[in-house]
């Protein structure tokens, strides 16, 4: 009987644990598609739809950008979320983004920075002669309030030549669905 107790629970615990994985990963997929459809539907209309095929493959880390959003988050976040971004955005590590995640293909973030081994000039041709007309998009991981009620995630969307161009977007799950509450380009 104690044996099977153990193992029973052992497979809970399994069930469980990949259960809590499970949701970790549905949410962030969820909420980069919903940055990538809302990119799109704002700024393409505005720029003749140029198409961006490809995601970086690791989420975006920018220190200096971090730290400025960490002292003065938007005004969603009460003072203890703030203090939960702060030290989220602070301490914030490259993590792989897992193939399936969002609707666009996975490029290697060690093929970006390939391409930038000789500077900016030039790269756009050497980016055309690997993959084509496109562009790609790089994300930060969400960054969530306390009760994860709330959540911001920095775009950064390159193509067409043009220098990156970055913007932060608020979210907030109501009704179990993630609604877009502002928007705002460094």
């Amino acid at each position: 009987m104690k044996t099977l107790f153990k193992t029973l629970s052992v497979v809970l615990c399994m069930f469980l644990a990949g259960c809590t994985a499970k949701t970790e990963y549905d949410t962030n997929s969820l909420l980069y598609d919903n940055v990538i459809r809302d990119y799109e539907k704002a700024y393409f209309e505005l720029e003749g739809n140029p198409t961006v095929d490809y995601l970086v493959n690791e989420t975006l880390t920018d220190e200096q950008l971090f730290k400025r959003l960490a002292e003065g988050s938007p005004g969603y976040f009460t003072k203890v979320d703030k203090d939960t971004l702060k030290s989220q955005l602070l301490n914030a590590k490259p993590e792989k983004i897992k193939s399936g995640t969002v609707h666009k293909k996975l490029i290697g973030a060690g093929d970006i920075e390939s391409l930038y081994r000789y500077g900016y000039k030039g790269f756009w041709k050497r980016f055309e002669g690997r993959y084509g007309k496109s562009g790609y998009y790089r994300l930060s991981k969400p960054f969530f309030s306390k009760d994860r009620s709330t959540c911001m995630i920095i775009l950064e969307s390159t193509y067409f030549g043009l220098p990156p161009t970055k913007v932060v977007y608020i979210y907030r799950k109501e009704d179990d669905k993630w609604d877009i509450k502002s928007h705002y380009m460094l």
